[in-house]
């Protein structure tokens, strides 16, 4: 299934991106939060990035295979 993912910026949906996926209704993307990588002197790194995921939601299904679905982004987890 054809996929276009939106967000909401000031009141306005802006398409984020595009990608084939399976169909579903609910659609999980994993994400990491930006980080700071220091390194000390033994090698050893003390933060360590978080994954966590975008839970995106499905707000219009197509009508045929031609058509896209759209999600929209409800909330990271």
């Amino acid at each position: 299934m054809k996929a276009i993912f939106m967000k909401e910026i000031g009141g306005k949906l802006i398409e984020q991106e595009r990608r084939d996926i399976r169909p579903t209704p609910v659609y999980y993307k994993a994400i990491y939060d930006p980080y700071a990588v220091r390194v000390l002197a033994n090698g050893e790194i003390p933060n360590i990035p978080t994954a966590k995921r975008e839970r995106w939601i499905c707000v219009a299904r197509p009508m045929n295979e031609k058509d896209p679905a759209f999600f929209v982004l409800e909330g990271i987890e």
